[in-house]
Parts: structure tokens; sequence; C-alpha cells
């Protein structure tokens, strides 16, 4: 049976980069004086990231050591990270405060939860700052969060651009049950993202879905990205019935046209012949 855990962290800015760079980190004086349980933590483990006494996100699935990463030094699952020969994109806000890192498994991270600290707090569930979890209160707070929680991809699409990482929690509490979940298993917004999820899936195409990312100093969530041919796709499916989320879309396109990203887009009207739509739109990056 995987083992629960949760850790703290001080500010919003360092929990989203945890959840966007899928590790966390600690000092070495914290390092060295880590209790033997998290030291010697295992691949599956489960981790909760508590952000004060504000929220609860997770839980993030403990993985093995990043490749992406240069490493001063090992310890079991931890490493001690060299943020001078590793490349910046993979590195995260606070790595030169908290060199000795813990990685999670990068393709679950863009799904995790939160759940506000006192919603829980009155549901029975009183977590410590830092510790074990008992396995049957881990299970149980897991399916809270995952039930009640609020999507952290979610959080970071509503961001205004001008706040950057500063925007409030919101303070109602909201079911995931309307998700829909796609053939590969990836719960979805909208029949239409699953229909492009699907087709993606079909056509052997490797996606992540609202894998936040940073880009020039902002935090966002692409609906779709494709490693393979470094792609985002954006679902439009609003486009045409308000005005809040043009101008959202007007501020993250330009955003992609700054930095010189790839990006393609599909509209609600595009669903109708959808299979036609993407065969054109990603038959100029194959190679």
């Amino acid at each position: 049976m995987s083992a629960f855990f949760i850790v703290s962290t001080i500010e919003l800015e360092f929990l989203i980069s945890c959840v966007v760079k899928g590790c966390y980190g600690v000092s070495e004086k914290t390092f060295k004086r880590l209790w033997p349980q998290f030291r010697d933590i295992a691949e599956g483990d489960r981790v909760f990231l508590r952000l004060k006494d504000e929220v609860v996100c997770g839980p993030l699935i403990v993985s093995s050591l990043s490749s992406n990463i240069r490493y001063l030094q090992k310890s079991r699952l931890w490493g001690k990270v060299n943020d001078q020969t590793t490349p910046v994109e993979y590195l995260p806000t606070w790595i030169s405060f908290f060199p000795w890192c813990l990685f999670f498994d990068a393709t679950l991270t863009p799904q995790v939860n939160y759940c506000r600290l006192g919603i829980l707090q009155a549901n029975h569930f009183n977590l410590q700052r830092m510790g074990i979890i008992n396995p049957e209160v881990g299970e149980k707070l897991w399916e809270f969060i995952d039930a009640y929680g609020s999507s952290f991809a979610d959080f970071i699409q509503r961001m205004e651009p001008s706040t950057r990482l500063r925007q409030p929690f919101q303070n109602t509490q909201r079911t995931i049950s309307g998700r829909i979940k796609s053939k590969r298993g990836v719960l979805v917004r909208s029949k239409s993202e699953r229909l492009i999820d699907d087709w993606l899936y079909d056509h052997n195409y490797r996606a992540e879905y609202e894998r936040c990312v940073t880009l020039g100093g902002y935090v966002i969530a692409p609906d779709f990205y494709l490693p393979d041919i470094d792609l985002f796709i954006e679902h439009l499916g609003l486009l045409e019935s308000s005005e809040d989320y043009r101008k959202d879309w007007s501020w993250k396109k330009e955003l992609y046209e700054k930095h010189k990203m790839k990006y393609e887009v599909v509209t609600e009207a595009d669903i109708n012949d959808l299979d036609r739509v993407l065969n054109i739109k990603l038959k100029k990056y194959q190679k």
C-alpha cells in the first residue's frame, strides 16, 4: 500500500512552481534532519502540499529522479539539484533556497485539485503542516479533494494577466462530477474536448491536457500540448458567446506569438468536421 505524506510551503508562488515543475524542495539543513520515513519515500507514494493555513493541494505521485535535471548529490529518490548546469526551463522558482528535491509523476500533476483548509477542517480532516498521514485518512482525503476540490489548472487559467501569480484562491466548492473521461482516461471539461483528446489518441499523438507551463513569467494551462512536435492546441469553445473569454484568448494568443510558440486553435464550429480539420492543421508539423 502506498504511503501518504503532507508537506508545506509558505508562498503561493512556491506552491504553483511545485505543481508546474512537478517537484518539492527542502533546504540542506532540513534535508539532513528529515524523518526516516520521508527520506526513504518510495515511488508511488502520495504527497499533499499545504500552503500555510489556506489550502491543501494534491496528492502528487512520487516518481524517480527527473532525467532533465543535473545533480550535485543523490540520496534514494531525493536529488540535490545543480542549478548552474540544469536548463533553466526545468528549474522551480525556489531552487536556490531549497536544492534537495523530490519529484512527481509529470503526467498526473496537471489534474491535481486543491481545497481550502477551512473546508477540510469542517469535514474533520485535522492535518499537520508536515508529516505522515494515516493511509486510511490519506485515501479519504484524496477522495474528498477529488470530489469537492477545485482544479489547480482552473485556478491558473482564471488568473488575470496583470496579477501574475497573486490571484486569491476561490472560496466556493466545486465538484468535478461534470467532467468527462476521454479514451486515455483523462478528465476533460466538455464533450468537444473529449472528441479532440480521443482524436489525438486514435492518431497516436502524445498529448498533455492542461499541462501548466511558464511563459514570459506567466503560468498558463494550454488545453493540449503535443510534446513530440512542441505544439499547443487551444479549444475556443466560448469564443462566440463570451466577451471575457475573447479578451482572455487575445491575451494568450499575444503571449504565444511574442515568444514564437507554435499553436493551433479548434473552434466549436470545427468540431463538426474534426477529422478533416485536425488532419489539415497537424499535417504541416509532420516530418
